[in-house]
């Protein structure tokens, strides 16, 4: 599962791409022997928020990924990708496979709120009477971006 952590912000949508590879005892073999395929997304936010979005009908390919979109909601922090299919074997006529993974955004480094924070002194002033120079003051200056 490929994805950008960066691009899972607020109100935008994000593009999680899933690497199928499919084997048979150890050999390749063609994706297009998958039926009924779909990826589930299951996600939870901060406030314990969940959804689920089923993507199904998926046109496979093993010269290419898979591809979903999210539609990031507020305070997502985690996502859940389980991908569902079945293969005919010899032995078997409806062999089940799933995969799934987990991962979270981690809110504290990817936020939607920017902050920038700068320290400056002001320069030396010289008292023109007694030619002694003031204390030096040091101002915070910061500016938000949302």
């Amino acid at each position: 599962m490929i994805f950008n952590e960066e691009s899972f912000v607020s109100g935008r949508i994000a593009k999680i791409l899933v690497r199928l590879r499919l084997k048979l005892n150890g050999v390749p073999v063609s994706l297009k022997k998958l039926k009924d395929p779909q990826i589930t997304l299951n996600t939870q936010t901060i406030s314990m928020l969940t959804n689920t979005k089923i993507f199904e009908g998926l046109n496979l390919s093993n010269d290419r990924d898979a591809c979903v979109e999210l539609l990031v909601p507020n305070g997502l922090n985690v996502v859940n990708v389980t991908f569902d299919g079945w293969v005919e074997t010899v032995n078997n006529p409806k062999l089940a496979l799933t995969f799934t993974e987990n991962f979270e955004i981690d809110r504290r480094l990817n936020s939607d709120k920017f902050q920038q924070i700068f320290l400056i002194q002001e320069p030396v002033k010289v008292d023109p009477a007694t030619k002694k120079s003031k204390e030096k003051a040091v101002i915070l200056s910061h500016n938000y971006f949302l």
